[in-house]
């Protein structure tokens, strides 16, 4: 008899745990990328070397969008276009690429990757890497970023 109601204790304990965790799962849509962000990214052996800036995603009949970004010590923003944007069907995920087109790196425009995951509304993290025309030892190193959603201005 005890046993049977250690597991009937215990059954309804995990009922009551998956409900709670299904109604605090987050699911997102598009609209949750839209807008600007407020993003910070380094090389992973390198974070004393930040990029900081803003994201603006837009959409419309596609995702497009585009970042001004401070480099490690600089006081001039780069416009930077991002390319091959890609937001995943569980909508929580968004890949792209950048190419710094205003200098040039061994003969060519640096080129990275990233990987954003919002993990909860208003707050992404997610990595990158260098995909050509690196600077010397930031080949093989994750780009770690972090972004929060732009406060609006008024």
């Amino acid at each position: 008899m005890f046993n049977v109601l250690l597991i009937l204790m215990l059954l309804a304990g995990a009922v009551v745990l998956s409900n709670q965790f299904l109604r605090n799962k987050v699911s997102f849509s598009i609209n949750d990328w839209e807008g600007a962000w407020e993003i910070t990214y380094f090389y992973e052996k390198e974070a004393e070397l930040p990029y900081s800036g803003t994201i603006y995603l837009t959409v419309r009949d596609t995702l497009s969008g585009y970042m001004e970004v401070f480099p490690p010590k600089s006081t001039r923003p780069e416009k930077l276009n991002l390319q091959e944007l890609v937001i995943a069907k569980n909508k929580a995920e968004l890949t792209g690429k950048v190419i710094h087109d205003s200098y040039k790196i061994n003969g060519g425009y640096l080129q990275e990757s990233f990987q954003l995951r919002l993990e909860k509304p208003g707050y992404f993290s997610g990595q990158g890497k260098c995909l050509e025309f690196c600077a010397e030892g930031t080949k093989d190193l994750k780009i770690i970023w972090e972004g929060t959603r732009a406060l609006s201005p008024n």
